[in-house]
């Protein structure tokens, strides 16, 4: 539980993945996973390669609540902590409670991620 709010959050999988693929990713205001932030700020996906910061049409898949599309990561074997998806507020906001839904397949998960 982070308790200061920032205008940015993303996560980053530590473990590495063949072309880490996300579903879904919610933050919420809550520790109990039921004010989602969406409904106080619009967010602004966002992935980051390489260390800059790139909006992405395709990481707005993983925050539209539709399990059908996703984000898949720009590298095809990404590294530990090399890979990065996230959202700005237009005001800075708190995370609480995430829930991230990721691939069928275990090669294309992150089993470590930080946020």
């Amino acid at each position: 539980v982070n308790v200061s709010a920032y205008p940015v959050w993303r996560l980053k999988c530590q473990s590495g993945a063949l072309r880490w693929q996300v579903k879904e990713v919610e933050f919420f205001l809550d520790q109990d996973c039921l004010f989602p932030v969406s409904d106080r700020t619009e967010l602004t996906p966002f992935e980051q390669r390489f260390e800059a910061v790139v909006p992405s049409d395709t990481a707005a898949n993983a925050f539209d609540g539709d399990l059908l599309t996703e984000w898949a990561a720009d590298c095809s074997d990404c590294k530990e902590g090399e890979s990065s998806i996230g959202a700005q507020g237009a005001d800075p906001f708190y995370v609480k409670c995430m829930r991230l839904t990721q691939a069928d397949y275990g090669i294309h998960q992150c089993f470590s991620v930080s946020l």
